[in-house]
């Protein structure tokens, strides 16, 4: 009984070192007649490292596709006067994942989709704004690219209850 491993695998460090630790139990097991306890013994060490395999893999893919999601909130940050660059293939494209895939992954992360996301920060640079001296709200709705000063307030209200006016400073 030999344990076959693809080489692709095989190349992987933490895979190899749970192959290797596999074959020293199962060889452990090989050279001892075989009873049923032994067959049980064998089965449960390479059900043992089969998880292990699993596992490793499952945790490397998450690792990878959190790092993409830390490069899509980068972007959204650095583009929000631009939404053009924030369309669901543009941000799927900086995740590298299809655009399906990204919609579903960035809601299971964040509760919401990405739109929906892009717009409330959006609004909060909207809020950082308009409390500087001069702010004006078309300015800030203007910079923040919305379409109209009208469809910045009805969005402002939206997610914060208040209007984007009630944020001007006074001077």
């Amino acid at each position: 009984m030999e344990l076959r491993i693809p080489e692709p695998i095989r190349q992987s460090k933490n895979i190899l070192i749970i192959s290797v630790s596999y074959d020293f139990a199962v060889a452990g097991l090989l050279h001892q007649p075989w009873n049923a306890l032994r067959r049980v013994s064998a089965a449960n060490h390479l059900c043992g490292f089969l998880l292990s395999v699993l596992d490793r893999h499952e945790h490397a893919t998450r690792k990878a596709e959190d790092g993409c999601l830390q490069k899509v909130f980068a972007a959204i940050a650095s583009e929000l006067e631009d939404p053009e660059s924030l369309t669901i293939a543009a941000l799927a494209e900086v995740a590298g994942l299809s655009p399906s895939r990204f919609q579903a992954k960035f809601k299971q992360e964040t509760g919401m989709p990405p739109a929906e996301f892009v717009l409330r920060a959006r609004i909060a640079e909207a809020e950082r704004r308009l409390v500087r001296p001069g702010a004006t709200v078309t300015r800030v709705a203007m910079d923040l690219g919305f379409s109209s000063s009208q469809y910045f307030s009805v969005s402002f209200r939206r997610f914060t209850n208040r209007k984007p006016s009630e944020l001007l400073r006074r001077e």
